[in-house]
């Protein structure tokens, strides 16, 4: 865990892929891991935007490994998914940006829909955290959490359906949030958590797309 801050970058890169042969070959009890996560998570996220490609990509994809074999995820939810989020934010240019002195009739678009840098350059990394989003945290989203990211999760799923990524598999397909049995099948889609049903299966009003 020490090594994952070094300042060597194949230092880094051996640190992850040693935590991955000592946790996942073979895998430790699934109780084991659950245990363990909250102290692997944090130092984990933070190679989520190591200066190098692949050391982001080996660290998103033993963290989606650990979570999926992991019996208990919830107690570190709360600081994987605004990473992740976070990391498929686009960096907007802010000298860009229409001041209050340059008045415009043309409407401010929301930041997932504006032209703009992609914080995370690397393609395949952004597959990457698309999946990691699509198939294991969006899943276990509840009512309680699901709102307060909502606005985020759609600007991925946004984003991700205009990725200028063309070859399969690509930011486009891993967005379609509908390959997730949380989401029915809408362009932009809402877990059931999020999109209003009650227990009985009837709709409570609130949108299921757009």
């Amino acid at each position: 865990l020490n090594l994952l801050t070094a300042e060597q970058k194949f230092k880094r890169l051996q640190a992850v892929q040693s935590l991955e042969a000592k946790l996942l070959s073979p895998p430790l009890h699934p109780t084991v891991l659950a245990l363990a996560l909250p102290h692997l998570v944090k130092p984990l996220l933070k190679r989520f935007e190591d200066p190098v490609e692949r050391v982001r990509d080996t660290a998103i994809g033993l963290l989606m490994q650990l979570l999926e074999k992991a019996a208990d995820v919830d107690q570190v939810m709360e600081y994987v998914l605004p990473v992740t989020l976070e990391r498929l934010r686009p960096a907007i240019d802010e000298t860009k940006l229409k001041r209050p002195d340059q008045p415009s009739l043309a409407p401010v678009l929301p930041p997932e829909l504006r032209h703009s840098k992609e914080l995370e350059t690397s393609e395949e990394v952004r597959v990457k955290l698309l999946k990691l989003l699509r198939v294991v945290l969006v899943p276990r989203l509840n009512p309680m959490t699901s709102m307060q990211f909502l606005a985020d999760i759609t600007g991925c799923i946004i984003r991700g359906c205009i990725d200028s990524l063309r070859q399969e598999p690509c930011g486009r397909k891993e967005c379609q949030m509908s390959k997730s049995p949380a989401f029915p099948s809408t362009c932009v889609s809402f877990s059931p958590a999020m999109n209003g049903s009650s227990s009985d299966g009837t709709r409570t009003g609130a949108p299921s797309g757009c």
